[in-house]
């Protein structure tokens, strides 16, 4: 493909795809002017808009890597939890076939799940297909609310022509409906790409109070890290294009950069005001986090009631 008309099918991937006609479950959605995400009570839990995508997802959502036991899961999504993030690669795949028992128990339309293919060794075209097609299998789906690239730390690769026609067979086959990325690296690179490219939906962030740079000087604490270490502007042009932002890794362990001591009133843990941190952020839709016992679900879900 010519480098004229790759500009092109990017163009018309990014600024025509999603005026195409809608399945019959209508997966696709028109997006809506930008707006902040504004908090919307349910029974105990709150919500909040995932930018453009306008899929209303619990404050506290659960990351998938690892799953929790059967009894933990059910009781996090009886309690509000509705958004659920994976990858085929979670667990040799035992995290994708645990939410496929979640999704036959509750319903496919209680839970929005989100999974991942890897742009990794001999990657193709084909392969991210195949990944995606095995993931739908082991979560007894048909369809995936939002797919994403795994780790994406190459700017280059969001708008590269295998990735594009990847994802543009799998939405006329209906097998998804929103695009998205999880970044662990490179954030300012990826995070400008992602957002200025027009594709992708929404971004999964490592957003905490440690360091997201390795460095051998001595640690500073800010009082507002996410301004000092550049996020602050990241998030911001997320939100003028309406691209959704998911917190992750915010209970990373390491060397602190955040002051909390404002976010500590009325917490039980450090891991609450982390948490209270992150959910102050009205440019955050949710916060992912792992809960492996009830204690920590508890703990998790008390925070939306602190904010």
């Amino acid at each position: 493909m010519h480098e004229t008309d790759r500009r092109e099918f990017i163009k018309k991937l990014a600024a025509g795809a999603l005026s195409a006609p809608l399945a019959a479950r209508q997966l696709l959605q028109s997006a809506p002017s930008p707006a902040a995400p504004s908090r919307i009570k349910k029974g105990d839990m709150y919500f909040r808009k995932l930018g453009r995508t306008e899929l209303l997802v619990s404050e506290i959502s659960l990351g998938g890597s690892p799953i929790p036991e059967r009894p933990v899961l059910f009781q996090s999504i009886e309690r509000g939890i509705n958004y659920i993030d994976t990858s085929h690669t979670y667990m040799n795949g035992n995290s994708e076939r645990g939410i496929g028992e979640a999704l036959k128990e509750f319903g496919r339309d209680k839970i929005h799940v989100a999974t991942k293919f890897h742009l990794r060794r001999s990657w193709s075209r084909e392969t991210i297909v195949d990944t995606v097609e095995s993931s739908l299998k082991r979560l007894q789906t048909d369809y995936i609310d939002v797919l994403c690239i795994h780790g994406a730390s190459d700017p280059e690769l969001l708008t590269d022509e295998r990735v594009l026609e990847a994802f543009e067979r799998l939405r006329k086959e209906g097998k998804y409906r929103f695009r998205g990325l999880s970044c662990h690296s490179n954030h300012e690179n990826i995070v400008e790409k992602a957002v200025s490219c027009g594709v992708y939906d929404m971004i999964l962030l490592g957003y905490n109070v440690f360091d997201i740079k390795e460095s051998d000087e001595e640690i500073e604490v800010y009082d507002d890290y996410l301004q000092a270490c550049g996020l602050s502007r990241m998030i911001s042009s997320a939100k003028e294009k309406n691209v959704g932002i998911i917190a992750m890794k915010t209970l990373k362990v390491g060397g602190r950069r955040q002051k909390l001591e404002k976010y500590e009133d009325g917490t039980a843990s450090s891991y609450q005001a982390m948490l209270k941190w992150a959910l102050s952020n009205p440019d955050i839709s949710s916060v992912a986090t792992e809960m492996m016992n009830f204690r920590e679900l508890e703990e998790d879900l008390a925070v939306v009631g602190m904010l």
